[in-house]
C-alpha cells in the first residue's frame, strides 16, 4: 500500500468518525492534513504549506 493510499484510507476513516464536514476538516488538521478544492476536485494537502498529496475520491460512496 503506497503512502497516498494510506493517506486516503486514513482520511476516509476519519470521515466516518467525524460528526460533520467541519469536524472532519478539524480532525484531519490535528494530524497535519487539510482538504482543499482544486480545479479537478477536492485534494488532500499537507499542512502548513498546503502541499498537495493526492486527489480525494468521492467519499459519498465510501
Amino acid at each position: 500500500m503506497s503512502e497516498q493510499e494510506k493517506t486516503v484510507a486514513f482520511a476516509i476513516e476519519q470521515f466516518h468518525i467525524a460528526r460533520n464536514w467541519r469536524d472532519w476538516k478539524r480532525r484531519l488538521a490535528a494530524f497535519g492534513f487539510g482538504i482543499e478544492k482544486a480545479a479537478e476536485g477536492a485534494v488532500i494537502t499537507a499542512l502548513p504549506k498546503r502541499k498537495v498529496i493526492c486527489a480525494l475520491p468521492d467519499i459519498s460512496k465510501a
